[in-house]
C-alpha cells in the first residue's frame, strides 16, 4: 500500500488519507485496509475510519480514502454511527438491564 495524498483537517482533528492498495486475487476487507493505514500513519486501528474502496474492473489497484483522527472524541463528533448499529447498542443495553433487574 502506498499513501498518495496525506491532508490535515486542523477543524475537525483529522487526517485525510488517500492510498493506492495493489491486490493479488480479491479486493482486500475495510479491516485489513483500516490495519495497514493506521501502521502506515502510527495510530490506533479505532482512530481509522475507512470512507470509500474504490476499483476499476479488471484491475488490480484499488484507491481509498480514510480518515485518522486524532483522538476518541474528535471520531465521535465528526463521524455518523449508522442506525442499525444504534439500535443494536439500544437492545443490548435494554437486554442488560433486563437481565440485571431479574
Amino acid at each position: 500500500m502506498k499513501i498518495l495524498e496525506k491532508e490535515d483537517e486542523k477543524m475537525l482533528s483529522r487526517t485525510r488519507v488517500s492510498a493506492e492498495a495493489v491486490f493479488g486475487a480479491a479486493v482486500p476487507s475495510k479491516n485489513d485496509v483500516r490495519a495497514k493505514i493506521a501502521s502506515l500513519l502510527k495510530s490506533q486501528d479505532s482512530l481509522v475510519v475507512i470512507n470509500k474502496i474504490g476499483t476499476n474492473f479488471g484491475s488490480r489497484k484499488a484507491i481509498v480514502d480514510a480518515y485518522a483522527y486524532k483522538d476518541e472524541k474528535s471520531l465521535k463528533s465528526a463521524e455518523v454511527i449508522p442506525r442499525k448499529v444504534r439500535r443494536a447498542e439500544k437492545e443490548a443495553a435494554k437486554k442488560a438491564a433486563a437481565e440485571k433487574k431479574e
